[in-house]
C-alpha cells in the first residue's frame, strides 16, 4: 500500500477513531514512513503497539522514529539505551537528540568523545 503524505494526514484527521484507520498507520510506520510515524506517535501517543513500533524503528536507525521517541517518550526508560546505542553507531540524529537532551550523562560523554575519536564530524561539532 502506497500512501502519500497528504493522504495519511487525511486519513488520521478525518478517520483518526475509525477501527481501520490505527491498524494502516501502524503499518505505514513499521515500513518506516517518517510521516506516518510523525503521525502515529502524535494520534496514538499512549497507545503501548506505537511506542513498540517508534522503539523497533528507533534501534533501526530511523531518524524521524529517533526524533519522535525522544521528544514523545524521553523518560521511559528503553529510550536513553536506544538512543546511546544509535549515537555508538555514529547515528548523527541520535548524536543530536543525545547531547541536546542528555548532555549531562556522564555516558553521553564518553559516546560524543568516541565518535570525535573515530572523526565523526558531527559528534566534534557538539
Amino acid at each position: 500500500m502506497i500512501l502519500y503524505n497528504e493522504e495519511i494526514g487525511l486519513l488520521v484527521r478525518h478517520y483518526g477513531d475509525n477501527a481501520q484507520t490505527l491498524p494502516i498507520i501502524q503499518q505505514l510506520a513499521h515500513q518506516g514512513n517518517r510521516y506516518a510515524i510523525e503521525r502515529l506517535v502524535r494520534h496514538y501517543g499512549d497507545n503501548a503497539q506505537t511506542l513498540a513500533i517508534i522503539q523497533q524503528q528507533a534501534h533501526q536507525g530511523n531518524r524521524e522514529a529517533i526524533r519522535q521517541l525522544v521528544i514523545y517518550y524521553r523518560d521511559n526508560p528503553k529510550t536513553l539505551a536506544i538512543i546511546q546505542q544509535q549515537a555508538h553507531q555514529g547515528n548523527n540524529q541520535a548524536i543530536e537528540q543525545l547531547v541536546r537532551h542528555y548532555g549531562d550523562n556522564a555516558q553521553t560523554l564518553a559516546i560524543i568523545q568516541q565518535q570525535a575519536h573515530q572523526g565523526n564530524r558531527y559528534a566534534i561539532k557538539s
